[in-house]
């Protein structure tokens, strides 16, 4: 979804729409305090591209004073030619006639994964999203913007939004995003994420988050997990490999090593997995210490089971089956 911004103004341009006019009068931009923008100045043009993204361009009318564009990095305006569409890239700043109606190229690219929403709400965010040019994904990728979720739980998603620093609001915070955008011309600005968060935990940007397990090197007893979890502890300082990828018994030895096992919750399981670690690495010293049932909090927490090996640590933490664990507990 375009924008134009200028101070505290917003002009929306919504990507169902493809023609957009800006003038004094009867035109969806209206700027009536300026006399020398005629009455139907210029147009904006929503393209969509071979790729499949859209691109904004102007064309100005044949108004008596103008349309200009500043090239980047530029202070001093160039005149588009009356007729013509010209590209408008985002970060460009345009300015329509004689005097200081100034605006910017902006670009609100929406896409939000959802935790805990009901489907109903899901199916609504989806159509609040969809004029805005916003989706929803089932999963957290580099695309996303926003995580949506009314009340948190710790998931991968989560995780991830914290350490990239992404919003995560709740669900009222998108009903009155689309009834800001549904104005056209915005004077009060954007709905403020941090108005919308859930309450029951502080989410808060912290930038020591990306350094929680800096020097740490995290070795993943299953693939599957290395796949899940390991740009998460990457995003949190560390390095992560996976153990069919060469890992020789003598790392795991190390004292920054933190090894990570599946297993199903008991402790009785937990102590096979530990056997069957001792087995594959045989011809080291193993010594062990398994904690106590009220170490155990439950299938979205870690059981913690310290191994000790003369002259080193080795830390295995075992990530439950219902979901990421809190071993960020740091963040």
């Amino acid at each position: 979804m375009f924008v134009l911004t200028k101070d505290d103004e917003k002009f929306v341009l919504f990507p169902g729409k493809k023609v957009y006019t800006i003038g004094r009068l009867a035109t969806d931009l209206i700027v009536a305090q300026d006399l020398s923008i005629s009455r139907n100045h210029a147009q904006l043009l929503i393209q969509t591209e071979a790729d499949g993204d859209d691109s904004l361009h102007i064309e100005d009318l044949g108004s008596r004073y103008g349309t200009f564009i500043f090239p980047k990095n530029s202070q001093k305006p160039r005149k588009v030619p009356a007729k013509t569409s010209t590209p408008l890239p985002v970060g460009t700043r345009l300015r329509f006639g004689a005097n200081m109606s100034i605006w910017q190229v902006t670009q609100l690219k929406l896409v939000t994964t959802v935790s805990a929403l009901t489907r109903p709400e899901v199916q609504e965010l989806t159509k609040m999203l969809e004029p805005m040019g916003g989706t929803v994904t089932s999963n957290w990728t580099d695309e996303c913007s926003h995580l949506t979720m009314n009340e948190v739980s710790v998931t991968v998603k989560l995780l991830h939004a914290m350490l990239e620093n992404k919003p995560i609001v709740t669900f009222p915070y998108w009903r009155k995003m689309l009834q800001a955008a549904q104005s056209i011309h915005v004077k009060e600005g954007w709905p403020q994420p941090e108005d919308y968060q859930p309450t029951n935990i502080d989410v808060t940007w912290r930038p020591e988050r990306t350094r929680l397990f800096a020097g740490k090197t995290f070795v993943f007893m299953n693939r599957k997990h290395f796949d899940m979890y390991g740009s998460v502890v990457q995003k949190a300082g560390a390095t992560c490999k996976d153990i069919n990828s060469g890992v020789r018994k003598t790392f795991l030895t190390k004292s920054d090593v933190i090894v990570i096992q599946y297993v199903p919750s008991s402790q009785s399981q937990a102590t096979e997995s530990i056997n069957s670690i001792q087995g594959r690495y045989s011809g080291a010293e193993w010594s062990t210490y398994y904690p106590g049932v009220r170490d155990w909090h439950g299938p979205n927490t870690l059981l913690y089971n310290r191994i000790l090996q003369p002259n080193a640590q080795v830390y295995i933490r075992f990530i439950a089956h219902h979901g990421v664990c809190n071993f960020l507990d740091g963040l």
